[in-house]
């Protein structure tokens, strides 16, 4: 009654899944040619860090040590009593200091005019 089979001489219901087959694998091929050019990485040359006098006129360097305390030149300072912006500032963070305290100190900072910042980290 509900389904015909084939002894009984009828028609078969059944789905031709060839077509079905042909979509995946034409979506096949067009997600392994398209993945090539979204894996591939471009070389990028990074500027090198040079420590030398001349480098350090250009910036005002700003060195904090994690934990809340500043060195402006070398000397000790504080964040609201900065300067107002002059030259680019480089900020120099530990590399174990957490973005909690870079984030906040960047703020701070630009809220006190310092636009061209740049951000570089101190190796222990």
């Amino acid at each position: 009654m509900g389904l015909s089979s084939a002894s009984a001489g009828g028609p078969l219901s059944t789905i031709n899944v060839t077509p079905l087959a042909d979509v995946l694998l034409v979506l096949l091929i067009t997600f392994v040619l398209a993945a090539g050019p979204m894996n591939a990485s471009s070389r990028q040359d990074l500027p090198r860090v040079v420590d030398s006098p001349s480098a350090r006129q250009q910036y005002r360097v700003l060195v904090g040590d994690g934990r809340g305390s500043f060195q402006m030149d070398g000397q000790p300072c504080r964040l609201d009593g900065l300067p107002l912006a002059g030259k680019p500032l480089l900020l120099c963070m530990p590399r174990a200091a957490p973005w909690s305290q870079v984030a906040p100190v960047l703020a701070q900072l630009r809220a006190r005019g310092f636009q061209q910042l740049e951000l570089g980290v101190q190796e222990p």
